[in-house]
């Protein structure tokens, strides 16, 4: 099965979708950046693999309408910060961190596993803020979405 992953363009009818949050706390040991400064970050999504599951039918607890068949899908957030101060004999410092996370969207009955899964993607906002001297908080609210273009009709 292959997989086709890129950005979202168009947020309008969105039928199969997750949104959720991820967050990662992040230490600086023995650095001289100012944490309390500005943080400025660029951030990516690397979707690493999808996979098809067959569950349960039913209503969940949350009440959502379980339909008995999911997208796994795991994948990685690609973060670099841009930190002010001096390391390593720099003015700037880059680091890159890499936050994993791991979904699920709820699927109709009937799909086509045979075609390639495309998922589109939106990074809604990162957000990274100091906690302590040496010690920040990267949060940030993604969205995927399972397209449908090869939903099987029901007989």
């Amino acid at each position: 099965m292959k997989l086709n992953a890129a950005e979202i363009i168009d947020i309008d009818n969105m039928n199969y979708f997750k949104q959720f949050n991820i967050y990662k706390t992040i230490h600086f040991p023995n650095s001289n950046i100012n944490l309390k400064k500005e943080i400025n970050c660029t951030s990516t999504i690397n979707i690493v693999s999808a996979k098809f599951i067959d569950t349960p039918k039913g209503t969940s607890i949350e009440g959502q309408h379980l339909t008995g068949k999911k997208l796994v899908i795991l994948g990685l957030l690609n973060v670099n910060l841009f930190l002010n101060g001096k390391c390593k004999y720099e003015d700037k410092a880059m680091k890159n961190i890499k936050i994993p996370f791991s979904e699920f969207i709820v699927l109709p009955t009937k799909i086509c596993e045979d075609k390639e899964v495309n998922l589109r993607y939106l990074i809604e906002e990162v957000i990274v803020r100091p906690i302590t001297k040496h010690d920040i908080l990267i949060s940030s609210v993604i969205l995927l979405q399972y397209i449908d273009e090869y939903i099987l009709e029901e007989k």
